[in-house]
């Protein structure tokens, strides 16, 4: 065969499939009125800018419905967010790291366990997450039983938390004294004991009860109502928290926290 025809036969298949691949070409940028081509490709418009919708924070306290938890603390609810421990106390001279707080989730409650030193307070802290503050007028309970412990075991409920150690604390111990103090915001020292007493028996269980409306606090214990007393130092809240310290015992503290309710209130 001669040379010249096969030459031609290349020129004409050349010739075809570059017209193949112009007619390709073509029909790539023929677009799809939905804004798609054939490959999934559009490549004669700018891709459209998609905005994110804001979704709120979760575990976000509300300002106007209870928050209820049967099981209250660190890790036992799915919004673990607004529950933290106690890491910190203070001592002479200055904070110290204090890690020996246990907080563990049991069926029927959050059993805090206190190694040592056992005359500062095991707490659970209730909070807003990004550290907005509670409203101002509150009702919070919680029920707590002490699993171990002296006479002098105590077990707490803190309302007004400030930005540090500050509170006022209604204290309940396993003799039935009770108690409500002002802690100091810098050291945690006690700054006023604002009212105390004696229940008419030693409780095997406590419900405490605190209702908050600004600088006021009246308290319910066990259904008994204390006086209302007037703190001179807070008004507001940042955290509520509750716990459990047992001063000269000679064994590690524990206690049952249960069935908290914190209610905000107009």
């Amino acid at each position: 065969m001669p040379k010249r025809s096969l030459i031609r036969d290349r020129m004409i298949t050349i010739f075809l499939i570059a017209l193949i691949i112009l007619l390709a070409l073509g029909i790539i940028n023929q677009t799809h009125p939905l804004g798609f081509n054939f490959l999934g490709l559009n490549l004669s418009q700018a891709p459209t800018p998609v905005t994110l919708q804001q979704t709120p924070v979760s575990g976000m306290i509300s300002s106007t419905k209870p928050y209820t938890a049967e099981i209250p603390g660190p890790g036992c609810n799915s919004d673990t967010a607004l529950w933290s421990g106690g890491t910190q106390h203070h001592e002479k001279n200055g904070d110290v790291d204090d890690p020996n707080t246990s907080f563990i989730c049991k069926k029927n409650g959050l059993l805090i366990v206190r190694f040592a030193p056992y005359d500062v307070f095991g707490t659970a802290f209730f909070s807003n997450p990004a550290g907005e503050p509670l409203a101002n007028n509150y009702r919070v309970q919680v029920t707590a039983q002490i699993i171990n412990g002296d006479p002098n075991a105590t077990i707490e409920l803190g309302v007004h938390g400030q930005s540090h150690y500050g509170s006022d604390s209604i204290e309940v111990s396993s003799d039935g004294n009770w108690s409500e103090g002002t802690y100091d915001n810098a050291t945690g020292t006690n700054l006023h004991k604002l009212i105390s007493g004696t229940l008419a028996r030693p409780p095997a269980t406590v419900t405490i009860i605190a209702e908050v409306h600004g600088a006021n606090v009246s308290a319910t214990i066990n259904g008994v109502k204390m006086k209302t007393v007037k703190d001179p130092d807070y008004s507001t809240t940042s955290y509520i928290d509750f716990g459990i310290a047992d001063v000269g015992a000679a064994h590690s503290p524990e206690a049952l926290f249960s069935h908290f309710v914190y209610t905000p209130q107009g």
